[in-house]
């Protein structure tokens, strides 16, 4: 008689975790090589008699590759080059009586604080209301019979400026607001090296004037810039496929797929198609970006949206970009950002790497 229980896989953003009992707890930090590291947890009874929490790390990334058709298991692909950062962990113990979840969170706290991985910020008197608003999307149509793409308007500049005044209106001040899609055809978005105002939109006119609005207003805008995925290309703003897009294990382009909802299978007939930028050329893109937007507006502020939660890799033969070495294009950018630039940064759901140098999570 044999039984089998499922393995329940979370996203953790953080490169923490600690193993608690009553006459003391430990806590775990993942200082390098976190990229590549997983954590593990069970309960008593299940494997061993202990409970368990640890971190593993994969030395050298690998994919098994099926045949689509029968689903018979085929052969490895391996990453071309191991991890060559360290792997190491630090262990913080903390005394019973001290060990409660609140302790452990502040133990891991001060470990952030002292190391310069976390800014103390002040108190403030009210909590800002966190406002995101949806610029564009892309549709399927047709004209004259011949199916063409076009944009549809979910917010546009005017209606941001709407949204914003009614909720001043209504005794809300503190506003911060998040924009995704305002620019490059919305959310089926062009790469992130030009500023393309969207005329569903409004066109730059408009979007001008929402920028005087939140200026007059001391409202906190973060126009979003989409580095990690490019949906569409256009002629002016290309995506070069097999030069721009990052590489899988199998050495095919990398994308992110949508799924089917009724079956929960990935949808290849999408016209959907969010191909996985290689991070090689996220630093070039982001300052073409930076260069276009600053021609003709100030940018104290910026959401790099989906950087925040998303670390990709390259695995491009001859070329490739490891997960760790990603993270730290990443690290490197954005603290020139907020270094040299003075910049305030929102993510989304961000990563444990990012809190030194981001402003804002949501």
């Amino acid at each position: 008689h044999s039984t089998s229980r499922r393995q329940r896989q979370m996203c953790i953003r953080d490169r923490v975790y600690a193993l608690h009992r009553s006459a003391g707890s430990v806590l775990a930090i993942i200082e390098s090589g976190d990229a590549e590291a997983s954590i593990h947890a069970s309960i008593s009874g299940i494997s061993t008699s202990y409970n368990q929490a640890y971190a593993s790390f994969a030395l050298i990334p690998n994919r098994e590759e099926t045949e689509s058709v029968l689903n018979i298991s085929g052969g490895y692909n391996y990453q071309e080059n191991p991890l060559t950062c360290d792997l190491q962990l630090r262990y913080r113990f903390l005394a019973a009586g001290k060990d409660e979840y609140s302790e452990i969170a502040l133990a891991y706290q001060d470990y952030l604080l002292e190391n310069g991985l976390l800014k103390q910020q002040k108190l403030e008197k009210s909590v800002p209301l966190t406002l995101n608003l949806l610029g564009a999307i892309r549709y399927d149509t047709a004209v004259m019979g011949i199916p063409v793409r076009s944009t549809k308007s979910l917010t546009s500049y005017g209606e941001a400026v709407t949204i914003m005044s009614r909720l001043r209106e209504s005794s809300v001040d503190d506003i911060k607001v998040i924009y995704t899609g305002w620019n490059n055809r919305g959310l089926s978005n062009t790469p992130a090296q030009k500023v393309q105002y969207i005329k569903e939109l409004g066109g730059k006119a408009e979007f001008k004037k929402l920028l005087e609005y939140t200026d007059k207003n001391g409202i906190a805008f973060y126009p979003d810039v989409e580095l990690v995925y490019v949906s569409e290309s256009s002629l002016f703003n290309r995506f070069r496929e097999n030069a721009d897009a990052a590489r899988s294990l199998s050495d095919t382009v990398a994308r992110k797929y949508t799924y089917l909802l009724d079956l929960g299978t990935v949808d290849y007939n999408t016209d959907f198609k969010n191909y996985i930028v290689k991070p090689s050329v996220y630093e070039s893109w982001l300052g073409s970006f930076i260069s276009g937007y600053e021609k003709d507006f100030r940018l104290p502020r910026l959401s790099l949206g989906t950087l925040g939660p998303d670390l990709n890799a390259n695995y491009r033969k001859g070329s490739q970009t490891d997960r760790q070495q990603a993270k730290q294009i990443v690290t490197d950018m954005l603290r020139e950002l907020t270094g040299e630039r003075k910049m305030e940064l929102s993510v989304k759901g961000g990563n444990g790497y990012l809190l030194s140098d981001i402003s804002s999570i949501t």
